[in-house]
């Protein structure tokens, strides 16, 4: 009977422990697999996945799930706790999505706005931020909402317009806000109101940037401690600057890199070094700042970054270069601290980036994907597909009719990448 007991109490005992190292392990995959906000879990458009295809079949990864029904609008997605969330303009609505990452199955939908119209494509642009089991979302109409993840409910609602006296920017609001501790960050470009700060779980102002009146961009927000001082890091319409976390005061401007048109591209921050880039002709620039100035380490326009972002991989920059004109087109190799160019290459065609596991994943506005192994010496397309047929859009101007760029950044987590072309979700297979 004793030997019986004691069998009995081991067996119980090994099976709780393998429970406990399977729930550890599932737990560990999971909060490995989120990509809560723009660009991932620190902004800086890397996952961390691994197990992943180092070239794809022929046609491209397998397909899993598509989803209609996300609406109009270049929102790219949250994807936490196993949902993902994005927006869009559905009828005469602006609205956050939520659907099952796995399945892609709808879960709710919640109006947060009217519905957001523009030449260059209708919709929102900016990308959901999830904390915890709320969310927050920047509608292109100025509306700041804060949603429970669960089912979409209302904590609070702010129109940062109305409230910090600003007006809306040519194209739309396109920030990503950003969550710092209790606090919401983003960019109205209002009167003393350039950066704001707002209390996340009230909604209420926390701080405003005295002093700084510079318009909205379209760029999101960085966090990074320099010199020894919490700061934001934002790329405005007419300057890169940093304000203090704390009370939102002017720690350092710098305004060579900015265009005056559209400034796009987050931030790159690198111990006390700030990248930034903009495209119609502007050029590149790397700062060096501290708690009371900004220095040039350099400038030069031989990276102009539009809206596809730019990576940082030990010590050298990646991104796509070039706008409008096909003939300035190309995929640049750049060396974060000397800003020397390690090579050039035409690459796939004008496009946003993510990265995992050795390879960026460059989607094309006319719907390509590829899959490009990185390397400081050359440029090695492993892979790609087209997930969507465009026909050809016109650049200078889209009508509402129009065929639209793909301009919704892709998203790689939980071994899967999710591609979005306005009204439709892409989920693809991508682990080995």
């Amino acid at each position: 009977m004793r030997a019986n007991s004691r069998r009995h109490h081991v067996a119980v005992a090994s099976a709780v422990l393998f429970l406990f190292l399977f729930l550890c392990t599932a737990s560990a995959d999971l909060f490995s697999a989120d990509w809560p906000q723009w660009r991932g879990p620190n902004r800086d458009g890397k996952s961390t996945e691994t197990g992943l295809l180092d070239k794809w079949p022929t046609g491209g990864p397998k397909l899993l799930w598509n989803a209609d029904g996300a609406g109009a609008g270049y929102s790219s997605f949250a994807i936490s706790g196993g949902r993902l969330f994005t927006m869009g303009n559905v009828g005469d609505e602006e609205v956050v999505l939520s659907y099952d990452a796995k399945t892609g199955k709808p879960s709710w939908k919640v109006k947060i706005d009217s519905t957001y119209r523009n030449d260059r494509g209708s919709g929102p642009r900016g990308t959901p931020t999830v904390v915890g089991d709320v969310l927050y979302a920047l509608g292109a109409n100025g509306t700041i909402a804060c949603l429970n993840t669960k089912d979409g409910s209302s904590v609070w609602s702010v129109d940062v317009f109305e409230r910090f006296n600003a007006e809306n920017i040519r194209w739309g609001l396109s920030e990503s806000v950003l969550v710092e501790g209790d606090m919401v960050i983003c960019a109205p470009g209002g009167k003393d109101a350039s950066v704001v700060a707002l209390d996340r779980k009230s909604g209420k102002t926390v701080w405003q940037s005295n002093g700084l009146s510079d318009r909205a961009g379209y760029a999101s927000a960085v966090a990074a401690t320099i010199d020894g001082v919490r700061q934001i890091v934002h790329f405005n319409h007419k300057a890169a600057i940093g304000v203090s976390a704390k009370d939102g005061s002017s720690l350092w401007r710098y305004t060579k890199a900015n265009n005056g048109i559209a400034n796009c591209a987050t931030p790159i921050v690198l111990g006390d070094k700030v990248f930034v880039t903009s495209d119609y002709g502007q050029g590149c620039a790397l700062i060096k700042a501290s708690k009371s100035g900004a220095e040039q380490v350099y400038f030069h326009k031989r990276m102009q970054n539009h809206h596809g972002g730019v990576i940082l991989l030990d010590g050298k920059l990646y991104g796509h270069s070039g706008g409008n004109s096909s003939r300035t087109h190309k995929f640049v190799c750049l060396d974060f601290k000397t800003g020397e160019v390690a090579w050039t290459d035409k690459g796939i065609g004008k496009c946003s980036i993510v990265y995992a596991e050795g390879h960026l994943y460059c989607l094309t506005e006319d719907g390509k994907m590829g899959l490009v192994e990185v390397s400081p010496e050359k440029y090695v397309l492993k892979s790609e597909f087209v997930f969507k047929k465009y026909k050809k859009f016109k650049v200078g101007g889209l009508r509402e009719d129009d065929e639209k760029p793909c301009w919704a950044h892709p998203v790689v987590s939980g071994k899967r990448l999710y591609l979005r072309d306005q009204d439709s979700i892409f989920c693809y297979d991508i682990s080995k």
